[in-house]
């Protein structure tokens, strides 16, 4: 038999035998590649979930940041019309009570 022959044969068998394919694959390593392809996905399926997980929380995180930002609005404005009177000059400061002891 020819090496030509040989490596037909081969490449035949590959094709049509699966009991032959997955024993060359192990000894090829193959199989090992395969495990550790299998191992990498499930650490991609893992990281794909913390993000999920980290993006619902970032949502959390602006609505609670937005409704703060309201408040502080809201307290800057309280605060500009309480101290309106003595920014424009129209008022005088209230003086600290007097009779230390």
């Amino acid at each position: 038999m020819s090496l030509e022959e040989l490596k037909s044969r081969i490449l035949r068998l590959l094709r049509e035998d699966d009991e032959f394919r997955y024993a060359v694959a192990g000894l090829i390593g193959l199989e090992e590649i395969l495990k550790r392809l299998d191992k990498h996905e499930a650490e991609l399926v893992r990281l794909r979930e913390n993000m999920v997980r980290h993006e619902s929380e970032l949502v959390r995180l602006r609505e609670d940041m937005i409704r703060v930002l309201s408040l502080l609005r809201g307290i800057s404005s309280s605060l500009r019309d309480i101290l309106a009177p003595w920014a424009l000059g129209g008022a005088s400061w209230p003086r600290a009570p007097s009779g230390r002891v």
